[in-house]
């Protein structure tokens, strides 16, 4: 999301530049703001390829208006935001490092904006399991979000869940289920008890409520998650990440039909994430299979042994 400091330049900065220069810069100031609309548009539509080249020229017109002109800051978080959406996540990284060295000298080292990059950049480093680079960037954006917009503001949630990210990465699983507890405090706060954004932070606190061997509490968070995902659409992958967790959590704690009516519910699912003729799905199938000879139905689970037996002869596919 752009802050909205730089979407209120953005739109306010071009009717006063364009009024006020010659007819050469007025000309540019045009093509950068026609590269920008066309980079926002593309985004929108899913045609990454198409906003990143957008952005990158709209970049590069910028560059001609001064060091300090709010374009190039708001042309970098464009392009640095596409790129990370891409995991082009190296191409990513210094862009937001310029972005958050243009606000430190604009606004200061205590402003919200400059928040949101620091939380971009230590994203980045979360998501390579680079753990002993995030937490100080998201440290430091937790310490001025919780000065300027307030403890329990939901861009506060997200840097704590980021943190959480880290504690849960590094085996710091009591103070991940604390962090992912407040992430989900704070969002029920604003958004009510089944948001969607409630439920990859409940997920999480049941990974690492199993870590701790506290495997009753963690399948109660599991299930909610689930009853949410079953309402919402779900970022790739988050579905899949909840139901194996608790399918497995059911066979520790001897909650066996459970586990395989959500069995059940995942095959549907991976069927239509990874497809049925996958590799993938059949690994899927030999353990649903597992978890219904556990369940005491040994036919129905040779029948899925048999099916992903199947597949593999057939030569299965990998999957997206």
């Amino acid at each position: 999301m752009i802050p909205p400091r730089i979407a209120l330049a953005f739109a306010l900065g071009l009717g006063l530049a364009c009024g006020s220069l010659g007819p050469v810069q007025a000309q540019a100031i045009g093509q950068w703001e026609e590269l920008a609309i066309d980079g926002v548009e593309a985004f929108q539509l899913g045609d990454y390829d198409l906003a990143a080249e957008r952005f990158g020229r709209a970049l590069a017109a910028a560059r001609d208006y001064g060091a300090t002109d709010q374009r190039i800051t708001n042309s970098l978080i464009n392009l640095a935001r596409t790129f990370r959406v891409q995991r082009r996540l190296a191409e990513a990284e210094p862009l937001y490092r310029e972005v958050i060295a243009r606000q430190e000298a604009a606004y200061g080292i205590d402003d919200p904006d400059l928040a949101l990059s620091l939380e971009a950049l230590g994203g980045i480093y979360a998501a390579q399991a680079q753990w002993a680079a995030a937490e100080p960037v998201l440290r430091r954006a937790l310490r001025i979000l919780e000065r300027t917009v307030g403890s329990e503001h939901p861009y506060t949630a997200v840097v704590v869940a980021d943190l959480g990210d880290v504690a849960l990465g590094t085996d710091r699983n009591v103070e991940a289920v604390g962090l992912f507890a407040r992430v989900v405090a704070i969002r029920t706060k604003y958004y009510g008890e089944h948001h969607r954004s409630l439920a990859a932070p409940l997920t999480r606190e049941g990974i690492a409520l199993r870590a701790l061997k506290r495997n009753d509490d963690a399948r109660e968070v599991f299930i909610e998650a689930w009853a949410i995902w079953q309402h919402e659409s779900a970022l790739p992958g988050e579905v899949t990440l909840t139901l194996r967790n608790l399918i497995e959590v059911e066979r520790q704690t001897g909650h066996y039909e459970a586990a395989a009516q959500h069995g059940r519910e995942l095959i549907a699912h991976r069927a239509d994430e990874v497809g049925p003729d996958t590799l993938e799905f059949a690994a899927e199938l030999d353990d649903f299979a597992r978890t219904l000879q556990l369940a005491g139905d040994p036919s129905q689970a040779q029948a899925m042994a048999d099916w992903a037996a199947a597949i593999r002869a057939a030569g299965g596919v990998r999957g997206p």
